[in-house]
């Protein structure tokens, strides 16, 4: 039920957002619903964007490539067989040279899901511990988590387009971009903000840790996750970096820090660790014939 009423928001806020900020330009020359029109029409691309093209400017933003086999033949094994159990359909596997183990999931629905992962993921952890991360992104995609998500991600992404404008004409940092991002960092931060996760989470976690049998896994990988993030930075544009199962975002910049959507890794490792007691406890019981 938090799901939808938080999908519900994010469009809402969308649209209000969109048609109130053309109508009030367009009204100072007397054409406010021509204005309110337009913006109409782009919340609804916004939408759309976040359905069908999301998924792509964000690989391609992090260089990733579909991989089928080769050095992730495994993943995609794990990933294949995990979504089976779960009812759902494989998703698309991608991949990215990055030393830091990070993975994401994304998705708005059965057809449009995919997981993205580094190879720090696949090299660092376990089988144990890449199951109960993979399962962590498949109970986003499985509770449909991304439609509030994906579409915060989509419109912080048309809101941030200009500063990408000013990055490719001058690569880094550039009085253009420093000021687009003042401009319109503030609100894409706002809708990325209301698509994060959050406590989800937390709920993420618990049904990765029951589907798993044990939260221990889990919490350990998040560990080394959450290790590695500043020994091996990875470069994640700030629209989709919510998305990630561990907060990305290293850089303490003004700008950065108005993105960081993450709980605290330290609080999800103690709740895994509290709720794998209860687990192997409530097996135990189940064992003996104790109710």
């Amino acid at each position: 039920m938090r799901t939808f009423l938080k999908a519900g928001l994010v469009i809402l806020v969308n649209y209000a957002f969109w048609v109130f900020i053309f109508w009030a330009i367009c009204e100072a020359f007397g054409v406010g619903l021509i204005g309110a029109a337009i913006g109409f029409l782009i919340a609804t691309s916004c939408i759309l964007f976040a359905v069908y093209g999301l998924k792509y400017a964000i690989m391609k933003d992090l260089e990733a490539t579909r991989v089928t086999g080769g050095a992730y033949a495994d993943v995609n094994r794990i990933i294949a067989d995990m979504a089976y159990k779960e009812g759902l359909p494989k998703p698309d596997v991608y991949a990215a040279n990055v030393f830091a183990p990070h993975a994401m999931s994304i998705g708005t629905s059965m057809q449009s899901m995919s997981l993205f992962v580094t190879k720090g993921l696949v090299d660092k952890l376990n089988e144990d511990e890449l199951k109960a991360y993979i399962m962590h992104e498949l109970a986003h995609l499985k509770r449909g988590d991304h439609v509030a998500a994906d579409i915060g991600a989509a419109v912080a992404y048309f809101l941030l387009f200009p500063t990408r404008i000013f990055d490719s004409i001058n690569d880094g940092e550039n009085v253009g971009k420093v000021l687009a991002m003042l401009i319109f960092g503030p609100f894409a931060a706002i809708f990325v903000q209301l698509g994060a996760y959050r406590a989800i989470d937390y709920e993420a976690d618990k049904f990765a840790a029951q589907i798993h049998g044990q939260g221990y896994s889990l919490a350990s990988a998040l560990n080394t996750g959450q290790k590695d993030i500043r020994k091996h930075p990875i470069k994640v544009p700030l629209y989709c970096a919510h998305l990630f199962t561990v907060e990305p975002i290293t850089t303490q910049t003004q700008s950065g820090a108005l993105f960081i959507t993450h709980v605290p890794t330290p609080k999800r490792m103690t709740r895994l660790k509290r709720l794998g007691k209860k687990i192997i406890k409530k097996a135990i019981y189940k064992k003996k014939g104790i109710t």
